[in-house]
Formats: structure tokens, sequence, C-alpha cells
């Protein structure tokens, strides 16, 4: 039996962070049934502390999942002690930033595994100058002329070791979206029923908007592209509500508006396809993720990034509602696949073959398909 030691660097991570992580507690038992691996999650307070973890687990691959904010020069000394050492484990590093960039890819070179819950997926895009090192900050930049003051989340990758990256899940394993699932097959009417037709509840930084980064006014100008559609249909309101008055909502809404946020993957897509909503948002096609609820035309209806098509796309939705509710149910029956027929084994197995030995799929335990 072959043990993987999970890293969490830094107390109270938050629920993102949190969230995923909580597949290794969740299954744990069919972690070690199908994949003959043995899992502990620790949480050590900072990244002084990863390696004696290390030494205290003996195991066989550590999956180190530090803080966005970590200076990487530390980060690139820890992982060069741990390699110094004749017992190193495999060591993979767990990237759970919101962007799909990050500032830490100088580790490339020393780990065995760069695990991204949002990756690009062309690797080439990495190379290119994004503008704030993201291509969300770079879009902001270009076509709502923000001046990102700075503002820079990126890194430099050597092209030898691109290889290492590899995409994995993402907070849409939570548990929290999937005890959606069930409530919304029952409290929430069928698709062509409900009493909204867009929900317009997007997030804002707080205040009036003149201190905003560049996150805030796109986020602004996504909110603004949906004005044109209260005038036709039954929307939703744009303030803040409580935690239970928006999930109400979601289950009496038609169409759910996800625009990007600090990255691409949104809590808000996966509240939406839980509820059993159609989901539209920007297209997502250069992102790579799990649970993959991002097929155009299939889980969710994709607009340009410009939003230069947004009330046309819902437009359109609503005038054919047989084909609307096709893909809300379809999005809605991936989801709880995934949760039902172990798409986190499956994303487990694929982040540590080639890294460690595991047990191979049987018929018993194979991974089913999870989209549908």
């Amino acid at each position: 039996m072959k043990h993987v030691l999970v890293i969490s660097v830094g107390r109270h991570r938050g629920a993102v962070v949190n969230s995923q992580l909580s597949g290794f507690h969740r299954f744990y038992d069919a972690i070690r049934t199908q994949l003959g691996v043995e899992t502990t999650v620790a949480e050590v307070p900072t990244i002084d502390f990863v390696a004696h973890a290390i030494t205290l687990y003996h195991t066989d691959a550590a999956i180190i999942v530090p803080n966005w904010s970590e200076p990487i020069d530390r980060v690139v000394e820890l992982l060069k002690q741990l390699r110094s050492q004749p017992t190193c484990p495999k060591l993979i590093y767990l990237d759970t930033y919101d962007p799909t960039s990050s500032p830490h890819f100088a580790v490339l070179p020393l780990v065995d595994r760069y695990l991204k819950t949002k990756a690009l997926r062309d690797p080439a895009a990495y190379s290119k100058p994004w503008q704030g090192g993201h291509v969300l900050s770079d879009h902001a930049a270009r076509t709502l002329n923000c001046n990102l003051e700075g503002w820079y989340f990126g890194s430099a990758i050597d092209a030898a070791h691109a290889h290492k990256i590899l995409s994995c899940w993402n907070f849409g394993i939570s548990r929290d979206f999937e005890r959606l699932i069930k409530p919304a097959r029952v409290l929430g009417r069928a698709w062509e029923s409900r009493s909204f037709d867009v929900n317009r509840r997007i997030a804002l930084p707080c205040g009036d908007g003149s201190t905003d980064t560049w996150y805030g006014t796109y986020r602004r100008a996504s909110q603004d592209a949906l004005t044109p559609l209260a005038a036709k249909f039954n929307c939703t309101g744009t303030d803040r509500v409580s935690r239970r008055e928006y999930l109400w909502e979601m289950l009496r809404s038609k169409i759910i508006f996800s625009p990007f946020g600090w990255g691409e993957v949104c809590f808000r897509d996966y509240e939406a396809v839980a509820c059993g909503c159609l989901l539209v948002k920007p297209s997502m096609e250069h992102v790579a993720t799990s649970p993959d609820i991002f097929v155009p035309g299939e889980t969710y209806v994709p607009v340009k990034w410009d939003f230069s098509d947004l009330t046309q796309t819902i437009e359109r939705c609503l005038q054919h509602p047989a084909e609307s509710a096709r893909i809300a149910d379809n999005a809605n029956r991936v989801l709880s696949n995934y949760y039902s027929k172990g798409g986190f084994v499956a994303d487990v197995r694929r982040s540590l073959e080639g890294l460690i030995p595991l047990s191979p799929p049987s018929p018993t335990n194979a991974p089913a398909l999870v989209k549908a």
C-alpha cells in the first residue's frame, strides 16, 4: 500500500482551498480500495514545516499545497532542500489559485508534477506576454482600458518542464454543490416554468467603483451588459441578498449568467448547474478543469468575452426552451455523475499515474464516464 501526504500550508486557508482538499477526506476509502493508496491530509502553519511533515510520515509522494502569496524564493529553497535528501518522495505541487496563470512556475524543474486546478488547454499559451501575467487581466486592460497599476500574477515557464503541468479537480468537488442537486430536483420547478428568466445577482466589489481593480471594472461591465434584458424579461435584482434568498432565487431562475472573476471558474458556475439552471458564460474553450461542466452547447452556452452577443444569446435561449432545458438537464446530470460515479477518484488516479504504482482499474472500480 502506497502513501500520499497532502500538506496544506498555512492555517485557516478558507473555504476555497479547503473545498479542494475535502475529497481526500470524503473519498478516503475509495482511493484506498481502488488505487491502493492511503492518504493523509496534514496542515502546517508555514512552509518551514513542510520538510518536517514529510520526514514524519515517510511518504511515497507529497502533494504540497502552498498559498499564492508565498514568496517564490522561499518555495524554491524548500524544494531544493527536499530534493537534496536521499529519501525524497515524489514531489507534487498543487496550485489551487483562481487564475489559470501562476506566480510559482519557477518550481517546475524541482517537482515531479505541477497540478493546476484550472489550467490552460494549450501549454504554449503560458509563454504569451499577457498584461498582468494572466489572460483575463490582459483582456481587461485591452478592452476595458483598465490600468493594472502594477498588478501581476504570472511567471515564466521553462519549456523543458512544461509537460509537468496537469489540470486536476477544482472546488466543484465540494459537498456544498452536491447537496444542492437533490433539493433542486424536488423544490426547483421545470425549467420552462421557472419565474425568473434571467438571474443577475453578480457579486461586485464594495464601494462606488472609483477605486476598482481590473477585476471590479470587469465585473461591473458584466452586470451592465445585462441591463437591457430587464426591460424585456422577468429578471432578478442586482443587489446583494442573503445566502438563503440567493439560492432560492436560483431554484426559480431559468438562466444564470456567470462572468469570470479573479479566475475563469467560479462558485456560481456550479451553483447554477446544481440548481438546474442554464449556465451562460464567457467562452471557456481555453480552460481545462474538473468537474468539466464547460462543454459548449452540451452543458453551458458560451458568449463572447466582450459581451457583444450576450443579450442576443440569452434571448435566443429563452425563445428555444426545449433546447435550453436539455442543456441545463444534461449539465446537472454530468455534475451528479461526477459525484456518484467516481469522478474525484478518477482525477486523483490521473494525477498520480506514472509517479507511484497504483492498483489497475477493474470492471468494478473503473471510473465511470462523467460526461453525458
